[in-house]
């Protein structure tokens, strides 16, 4: 006679528990930490997985904005050479991307292009998820372009019309440069700017293909020491 009221109770418990577990879940669904980080447009949450020199990365992208590639030029800054010589400091600036970024997630932001003509994804490498109008601080702590500009590993190297953090890179060289650090401080060069593979002439950042000094005075082509190129005459002919 008793058992209808206990099965009852039972069964209000048994409801009242279900409700309690599905409050759950919808809180733990509607939790930040459950949800799929919203990321800004244009960019790209990547982790990279190997390093080629100093400015280029290869990345294995997570999340967000597609790569064209998964190898990944920092826009507005050029480091010393070390693929086809090297450069005062260039072994130094890989190590410094090697140690800072292996392994590492960060987010890839685009500025205008997509590709270098190398077929590179031009990217500035956050550390953290860039901010829509990000400070000078911001910019000093967790962009990694200009941590490398500030630490004296690479210089500025502007190319329109990606040219949306140009200005404050150009104040951390000048930093960078009067502090002496790193390749600003190579002795040979009277730490103004780096120089070519020979520990000569100074290079201007301008051309980072070939070491053209910087003016003044005006250069003629005859003054560029570019490759020597064999003439059509020299050439074989083929079919």
């Amino acid at each position: 006679m008793t058992t209808r009221p206990a099965c009852r109770y039972l069964g209000r418990f048994v409801a009242m528990a279900a409700a309690a577990l599905l409050l759950q879940a919808a809180a733990c669904e509607s939790h930040p930490a459950a949800q799929a980080e919203k990321l800004p447009p244009g960019v790209t949450k990547a982790r990279v997985v190997s390093v080629v020199d100093g400015d280029t990365v290869d990345v294995k992208a997570l999340a967000g904005a597609r790569l064209p590639g998964t190898r990944v030029r920092f826009i507005g800054v050029d480091k010393p050479e070390t693929t086809r010589a090297v450069e005062p400091y260039g072994h130094e600036a890989t190590a410094f991307t090697h140690k800072g970024l292996l392994g590492k997630t960060v987010y890839l932001e685009k500025d205008v292009s997509e590709t270098d003509r190398y077929g590179r994804a031009l990217r500035y490498v956050w550390l953290t998820s860039p901010p829509a109008k990000p400070t000078e601080e911001q910019v000093r702590k967790h962009l990694f372009n200009a941590i490398l500009v500030l630490g004296g590993y690479a210089q500025v190297a502007t190319h329109p019309p990606d040219v949306k953090y140009a200005e404050l890179p150009v104040k951390f060289q000048r930093e960078a440069r009067e502090a002496g650090r790193e390749l600003w401080g190579v002795e040979g060069d009277g730490g103004d700017r780096p120089t070519d593979a020979s520990g000569g002439k100074p290079c201007d950042p301008s051309y980072p293909d070939v070491c053209i000094p910087p003016p003044p005075p005006d250069l003629d082509c005859r003054d560029i020491p570019l490759p020597e190129v064999p003439s059509a005459a020299a050439r074989p002919a083929s079919l």
